[in-house]
């Protein structure tokens, strides 16, 4: 369908007229700039949140990205260094599809503090674990980086959204995690 067709449909759904779509780049940057402002009052608070974020995702990049190659390096076997791959890219499917929607309902009740305490058992045990070069402790570590990719972005966006005043709540965690992921492209490429 065209894009008026589209809206036209969607509107009948919904039930409602869809907002006017006449964005521009003047304002978007004008959002940007906005949202940068909101941060920039907690300048500090959000650093900190932003380094463990950005310290949390280096900690699971070697398996989120480099699966493979990391397990021929530890095991000492292509056909291992597969069977990590295929373990981490199974277990972040499963994990995604169950722990996600649970992580985000526990959050809801219990807050921050409980998601920041699962973050903190999921880098314990990448910690303890990642160089043993046996399967029960290797699963252990995929399990717990696969946790950790969901609960810390999870956080992050639940830190982050008190602070966005209401016609804000998408450009400032957007500018925050944009900003983060930036600050950590450099510090991957370097280590």
């Amino acid at each position: 369908p065209s894009k008026r067709e589209y809206e036209v449909q969607a509107a009948a759904v919904l039930g409602l007229p869809l907002p006017s779509q006449n964005t521009t780049l003047a304002k978007t940057w004008k959002q940007l700039g906005a949202a940068v402002r909101v941060l920039a009052r907690d300048r500090w608070q959000h650093t900190l949140v932003a380094a463990v974020f950005i310290a949390g995702s280096m900690s699971a990049f070697m398996y989120s990205t480099l699966a493979v190659p990391l397990g021929r390096q530890l095991f000492g076997d292509d056909d291992a260094g597969e069977r990590l791959g295929i373990l981490y890219n199974q277990v972040n499917g499963i994990v995604g599809i169950v722990a996600g929607p649970f992580a985000g309902s526990l959050a809801d009740i219990a807050g921050l503090r409980l998601l920041g305490l699962a973050n903190v058992v999921c880098l314990l045990l990448m910690a303890v674990f990642c160089l043993e070069a046996a399967w029960v402790p290797q699963t252990i570590v995929v399990v717990a980086v696969a946790l950790l990719n969901t609960t810390m972005m999870l956080y992050c966006m639940r830190y982050i959204i008190p602070f966005a005043p209401p016609h804000r709540v998408g450009t400032v965690p957007g500018v925050f995690v944009a900003v983060a992921s930036l600050v950590c492209i450099p510090l991957i490429i370097l280590l």
